[in-house]
């Protein structure tokens, strides 16, 4: 259930992000009728020595509180791109060339909530990507137009600029990896701060910069 509310808090703030219009009126949330069944398909993949080994399960609300479902075995398992890895088994996957993996299933009408997505490559450890979310502002306020730079790491030198909700994002980057990045914008002093991984770099990177005036 964890996961379920990161994901959740984690969209909410990347749809505000990547909205197109700050006056946008805020999205109308869905209304189910009383008995309605909702089914999610949660994957948790994790690296091992060379390889990547997943689980699948159904979360169902028609019993209380939920009921589950283990389907690793029986889910439609896919990856991106075609022929990246080799699946040993269901769920179990092994990198056949460098690059980025991306790793989705299917049950019957249930789809997952995210992809879970690996920088891979044969013979060695998957590190787990994911997108960083950046906020600035000074004291008061959320700052627009401040360019957010990536200053190590995978993704050194990869930079993205504010919206009016002060935000912007980076994707993808190594989630268990520390990094920095460095915020500027004119009439401010620049400002950095450092993510550092957590929880096996399950936890999405966000970062909040502070600039102060010159």
């Amino acid at each position: 259930m964890a996961r379920i509310t990161l994901v959740a808090v984690f969209a909410v703030i990347l749809a505000g992000c990547n909205s197109s219009s700050p006056n946008s009126p805020a999205p109308v949330p869905s209304v189910f009728s009383p008995g309605t069944v909702i089914t999610v398909l949660l994957i948790n993949c994790n690296p091992s020595a060379s390889d990547v080994v997943c689980t699948a399960l159904t979360m169902s609300s028609n019993a209380t509180p939920f009921s589950s479902q283990d389907v690793t075995n029986t889910a439609q398992w896919m990856m991106t791109p075609a022929g990246a890895a080799q699946m040993v088994s269901p769920g179990h996957f092994r990198p056949l060339r460098n690059g980025e993996l991306v790793i989705d299933a299917r049950a019957g009408d249930a789809r997952t909530l995210l992809p879970d997505r690996f920088l891979v490559a044969p013979g060695a450890p998957a590190r787990r990507l994911g997108t960083l979310l950046v906020l600035v502002r000074d004291e008061t306020s959320p700052l627009s137009g401040s360019i957010v730079e990536v200053i190590d790491g995978y993704r050194a030198g990869a930079t993205c600029t504010t919206t009016s909700l002060g935000a912007c994002t980076i994707d993808p980057v190594i989630t268990s990896e520390t990094f920095s990045v460095r915020a500027v914008k004119g009439g401010y002093k620049a400002g950095t701060a450092t993510f550092v991984s957590a929880l096996d770099g399950r936890v999405p990177p966000a970062l909040v910069v502070t600039l102060t005036r010159e």
